[in-house]
Formats: C-alpha cells, structure tokens, sequence
C-alpha cells in the first residue's frame, strides 16, 4: 500500500465548528449483523424535531424498550380499580322506561288554541327538548316536594356531605345528581334512573321521576291550551314574589330590633332602672357642685379652706389639725415661761413651722381629691342622663316596630289566604283541563327494586382499568422517550450528531472471556460481530477521506462504551483483508489493549520504549494475530500528556508508518480526558464508538464539536452493544435478521482462503 505521503491529498471544505460536508458511508444488514446506510449533511435537527419525526419503528421501539411500565401500570391500576370496586358501599339504580309520543292535543273547550303547533315529536331536536326538560331543575323540585321529611332525610343523609371540591350538599342538589335520565339511540324512548345505597329508596324516586315527567308534561301541555291557566300561574307566582319581600321585611324587622328577646315591659323595666340611676348621680352631682361652689367662693374671699367640713374630712388634714393646734399651745405656754430664745421654745417653733407647711400641703391635695371626684361625678351624671335618652328612644322604636309588625303580620296572612284559594282555583282548571289534554310522555316500564349493585360490576371496572393502565403507561412511556437523550437509533447518529454509521454490532452475550471478544473477527464465535466488523471495514474503504488513511484513532465519550474491542477487531478486520496492522493502545491512564488480548504479563510496551529501556522493536508484540502486532502501554506511567506531546512520540508514529499499512490508536475517552485533542494531529482521521442506549446525545455533540475545532475527519460511528432484542426496531432499513437467514443457509462445510496482499 502506498505510504501516507503518496496518497491523494483530502479536500477539507470544513468550517472550523462544522462537521465536514463530505459524504460518509456505511452499509450493512441491519439486523444481528450489520449497520444501516447513512450519510450525514447540513444542521442537525433538534431535539424535538427529533421527537416529531420518529417513526411507527421508532415508537415501537420505546414501547418495547419500556414494557414494563406498561404492564406495571395496568396491573397497578386494574388492582387499584378492583379494589376499589370489592370496599365500596354498594349502591342500586333503579330505572324506569318512558316514551315520548306523537299526539294531537285536544284544546279545551273555549280556548283558542291551535293544536296543529302543540303536535309531539316532529324529530330529534323536538325529542331533546323533552330530555332537557326531563333533566330540569324542575322536575326535581317537584319530586322533592313529594318526600316527607323522613323520606327526605332517609335520601339525602348519605351524600349530605359531598366531598372535599363541593363541600356539602342540599337536598336539592343530592337528588338531582343521582338523578340520570339516558335516551336510547335511535327511538324515542328514554330511561329515568336513580341510585341510592338503598335499592328500595331508588326504585321509589325512579317511580316518582316518571310520574312527575308524565305529570308535568300534562300541565305544560294543559297551560298552553288554556289561557285562563296561564293567567292564573301568572298571579300565583307575583303573589309569592310579593309574600317573600314581605316575609323577608319581616325578618329583618325582628332581626334588627331584636323583637324576638325584647318585650315592651322588659323595655319599661330597664328604662325605669336607668332613670333611677340617672336621678341618683344627678342628686350626687348636684351636692358636689354646690360644696365646690362654697369653696370657690372661700379662696375668692381669701378664706382658709380649713373652713369647709369637704376639706377638713379629708383624713390627712384631720390628722395633722390637732398635731398643729397642740404646737401652738405649747409654744404660747413656752414663751410666757422662758424667753424667745429658748432652745426648746425654739425647736417647737421649727416643729410648728414644718407641721403647718405639711397642713398647707394637705389642703391642696385634698382640694384636688374633691374636685377630681366632682369631675367623675359629673361624668356619671352624663353618662346616665346619656343612657336614659337612648333607652327613652329605644322604648319609641320598639314601640313603632312592634306596631309595624303587627301590621305585616295581617298583611301577610291576607296574601297567604288569597295565595291558597288562587293556588285552589288552579288546580281546579287544571283537573278539568287536563282531561282533555292527553300526555306525550308515558311511562313503559315502572322501576323495579334493583337486587344487584350497579356499582359493584368487577368485568366492566377490570375493563376501565386495563384501558385506563394502557392509557397511563403509555403517558408514562411516551414522557421518558421525550426526555431521554441517549443513542438508540441510526437516526440519532446520522441526523442528530450529523455523522455517518458505519456499523452497528449487537451484545455478545454468550461470549464472556474478555480475550474471545477482542478477538471475535478471528476466532469466528460470533459470526454476526464478525459480519459487523467486515460492514464497518467496507464503509471505511469506499469513503473518500477513509479509503486513504493510514492512522485510524479510535476514542468514546464515556468509559465502557467499547472502544478498545472496536479498536482490537476493527484491526483484526483489516489483516484479515491482507493489510499489515499494528494495535497502538495511546490510553496511557488506563489502557486496555494487553488486558484485553490477554498480552498483560508481557513488560514489553510502549512506556519502556519511551523511557529508553527498549527499542521499539523490542516493544512491539508482534503476530499476534496473522498480520497483527500490537503495541500495548505496558507498565503504567505517571506523565501521559507529557508522552504523546513529545517529538520521540511522534517520530515513533512516522517510523510506524513506514512499517504498517495500518495503525489503529485505542485512546482515552474524549468525555474523561483531553489527551484525544493532542493525538488529534497525528492521526489521519476518528472512528467514534457509542455504545448503545447508554451515552446522552447532547453530551456526544459537544464532543464532537471539540474534535470538529481541529478539522480531523470523522469517519463515522460504530454503535457498540446493540440489544438484538431491540436492534431490529432501532435501524434505519432492510429485514432484520435478513443477512443471519443468507448467511446460515450457506453450505455446512466452508474454508477459509488466506489472503496474500502481496501476491
């Protein structure tokens, strides 16, 4: 083969960031052993353009894929639902049958009615109006009026409560939803039903619904054809209108002047109580204010207030009065027995002094006592002559409003005389006129007492939850495919990632030592992983960029996804065809390459190489396979980027080039580490490994995108792992398992031709 000097020149039309619009090839049989046919062009579309494209396959597919949350949601819901079903409270329905006629209505005698408009039914839209009114508020007005009380109670006391969105229920809003009324299809014909946890109870409103639909129907039919019904109904509804605003005054009436706890001699009482209080502080004010008077008038006349008995009772000023009088006593007896300056005269004298300042100060605080409680008193006094005026007004109300309720009293009970005997004269006209108005409603079938539960039917609810389940799941189902991002089809890596399939290889699970998978292209225990490689090799050599290359690097985003079992058989593949191949593990933080060609007891490698312990053809492991040498890391080294940043690295690669017409260099993953980016420039182009259903899409772009930056071709990719069970769902084209059928019904016998390039 032509060394890479030789070989025509790539055209790189690339723009840095794009992916390269050259065409990229795969091929294969899209089924245990191959790939499907792609290239790749222009923008990737996006995620949810994605998800609006995705084929019957596609959705197949993710069904299949997540199976068990569908059978885990129907087993879940159809428990749910059956359980249910065992602890709830039985209820009945009973139903009665009715059918609408199409009558000629007899007019009442007098009336000028025009029977020819009130025929029945005349077609669909006349047979929904009689529903309408069968399903009317009215309707389970007058069925309720026809319950006692008891028998409203006995209804209604299990539903009273409603639920936790409705709160509690009327009477009225109970029975009318358990009230259903259903026309049979293509009659007629319709069927009044109630349920009740009583089967008795349900069989008696269903009667009564019927009775009362029949019964109304005549009514409505009889007021049409007699004006004097009309007109009649006319009065006895204003006649409520007005007895309810005068039953509603009344009401407020009573609640605002309190009628129902007040009586007239209660009121007088309290008013009479108040009085005497009134009369009471007005007396103690007046006492006060005339002593305070006498005070006034003392200070006016420069009198000493010790004068008035309001100050000397108060109990300091009488304490200190006699204290005082004594000292002066004591010191006239004194000044007559010694001199004015007698030390005892004297002390006396200070004593006296000090006991009158103590009395001067007495007087002004008792003073202030007294006129502080000749404020309060005046305050009493206004307060009660204040509650007087208001108990006095009270008394004129209560007394106006007992008379004005005596007055509505009479009117009401006139209107509700007059109320009855125009309710009387109606039912009267209606007897005699509904005799000759026939009904277009009459009851078929009576509704008889259920003996099973209408809730209870354990088929029917097994039925809802298996649609229900199906429904929930596939919601379920349907949401993870939205959100899951990873690799699963040829449509992911050819559109989404903009790049080429060259191969898809399905799991090896019976293939369980690590050295029979590395070598699976030439031991032939899988000959569909054989056929896969031989796709992927094919795809590579009608390329246009691939075709011609020499360095091959091999790299994935994650650990785990294949790479080295790629780079190993891709390699195999190669010397199998007549091409000299060497294996070149660049993975220097963790390599793979002898571990998994079961080389790892061999020192030799290219870390000694590196470090000058060896040459390199000393490092290289050579025949390992026909054609197939291998470079392996051998001992592990601490300075990886160090290494392959370095001239001696890269004059060994020059060097293997002129030895190999192949090199296929196993490197670390791209998503873990950055020594892809520098091995990048000395390689010719990148087989992308994706291991499927595992990698996100998003997180292989942005790599790809990094690799993109240094205008390397991207072969394609190999999708790794494939799961045989899903594979024929997940690709793009042809019979899955086409080429297994072809390939197994060849002869039993097969030779294997070895291939020499040279000759």
């Amino acid at each position: 083969m032509a060394n890479l000097e030789d070989r025509e020149p790539a055209v790189d039309n690339t723009v840095p960031g794009q992916q390269p619009t050259g065409p990229g090839y795969g091929y294969g049989y899209n089924g245990n052993y191959g790939s499907g046919y792609g290239s790749g062009y222009g923008e990737a579309p996006s995620f949810s353009d994605m998800m609006q494209t995705r084929t019957l396959s596609d959705w197949i597919a993710m069904f299949r894929e997540r199976i068990w949350y569908l059978i885990l949601s129907v087993f879940v819901v159809v428990t749910g639902t059956l359980i249910y079903t065992y602890n709830v409270v039985p209820e009945y329905t009973a139903s009665a049958r009715l059918r609408v006629l199409k009558n000629a209505v007899q007019a009442a005698p007098g009336s000028g009615a025009n029977t020819t408009s009130l025929d029945a039914i005349s077609g669909q839209e006349d047979f929904q109006t009689q529903l309408e009114i069968m399903r009317s508020g009215t309707i389970v007005k007058r069925v309720q009026s026809r319950l006692t009380s008891p028998e409203l109670t006995e209804v209604v006391r299990p539903y009273q409560g409603g639920n936790v969105f409705s709160g509690p229920l009327t009477p009225t809003e109970v029975i009318a939803k358990h009230r259903n009324v259903i026309p049979q299809k293509a009659t007629f014909i319709a069927f009044v039903e109630y349920t009740h946890r009583r089967p008795e109870v349900a069989e008696k409103l269903a009667n009564y619904f019927a009775e009362e639909i029949q019964k109304y129907n005549s009514e409505d039919r009889a007021n049409l054809t007699s004006p004097v019904i009309e007109s009649t109904r006319v009065q006895i509804e204003q006649m409520e209108h007005t007895l309810a605003q005068q039953r509603e005054e009344r009401n407020l009436l009573i609640k605002n002047e309190r009628l129902l706890t007040t009586e007239m001699g209660t009121a007088n009482a309290e008013l009479s109580s108040v009085i005497a209080v009134r009369d009471t502080e007005r007396k103690n004010y007046e006492d006060v204010l005339a002593i305070r008077n006498e005070i006034q008038k003392t200070k006016e006349a420069g009198l000493s207030l010790l004068s008035q008995p309001a100050i000397t009772s108060n109990q300091l000023v009488a304490t200190l009065l006699p204290r005082v009088a004594d000292l002066r006593i004591s010191i006239t007896g004194l000044l007559e027995k010694y001199g004015k300056n007698h030390p005892t005269l004297i002390a006396q004298t200070q004593q006296l002094e000090q006991a009158e300042a103590e009395l001067a100060e007495a007087v002004k605080k008792a003073e202030a006592e007294f006129d502080s409680n000749f404020v309060a008193a005046k305050r009493r006094y206004e307060s009660a002559q204040k509650r007087a005026e208001e108990k006095e007004a009270q008394l004129v109300r209560l007394r106006d409003a007992i008379s004005h309720l005596s007055a509505l009293d009479k009117k009401i009970l006139l209107n509700e005389e007059l109320l009855q005997r125009l309710k009387f004269n109606l039912e009267d006209l209606k007897m005699r006129v509904i005799g000759s108005v026939s009904s277009i409603v009459s009851i078929l079938d009576p509704a008889v007492v259920p003996t099973r539960a209408s809730n209870k039917n354990f088929v029917l609810n097994a039925i809802f939850g298996v649609v229900a389940g199906l429904a929930i799941g596939s919601g379920i189902i349907v949401l993870l495919s939205f959100f899951d991002d990873r690799i699963k089809s040829t449509r992911d890596i050819e559109s989404f990632l903009n790049i080429p399939l060259l191969g898809t290889i399905t799991q090896l699970r019976h293939i369980k030592s690590p050295v029979d998978k590395a070598c699976v292209v030439s031991n032939g225990k899988d000959r569909g992983a054989t056929e896969a490689f031989r796709a992927v090799y094919s795809a590579l050599k009608i390329g246009e960029q691939s075709r011609l290359a020499k360095v091959f690097l091999v790299t994935s985003t994650m650990p785990s996804e294949g790479k080295t079992f790629v780079s190993t058989n891709l390699a195999q593949t190669y010397a199998a065809h007549g091409d000299r191949v060497l294996v070149l593990d660049a993975d220097l933080r963790l390599p793979n390459v002898g571990n998994s060609l079961g080389l790892a007891k061999d020192e030799r490698g290219l870390t000694r190489y590196m470090e000058g312990s060896m040459t390199l053809d000393e490092a290289i492991i050579r025949d390992v396979r026909p054609n197939f040498d291998v470079l392996q890391v051998g001992a592990y080294c601490k300075n990886p980027t160090q290494i392959i940043n370095s001239q001696k690295f890269r004059d060994m690669l020059e060097e293997l080039k002129t030895r190999y017409d192949r090199i296929v260099v196993d490197t670390p993953p791209i998503g873990a580490v950055s020594d892809v980016l520098n091995l990048l420039p000395l390689c010719d182009g990148i087989v992308y490994t994706v291991r499927f259903n595992t990698v996100q899409r998003t997180m292989i772009k942005n790599n790809l995108h990094r690799i993109q930056e240094s205008k390397v071709p991207v072969f394609g990719a190999v999708m790794n792992q494939m799961v045989r069970e899903t594979a024929r769902y997940y690709v793009s084209s042809g019979q899955y398992g086409m080429y297994s059928k072809y390939y197994h019904s060849a002869q039993a016998k097969e030779v294997e031709v070895q291939i020499d390039k040279n000759a």
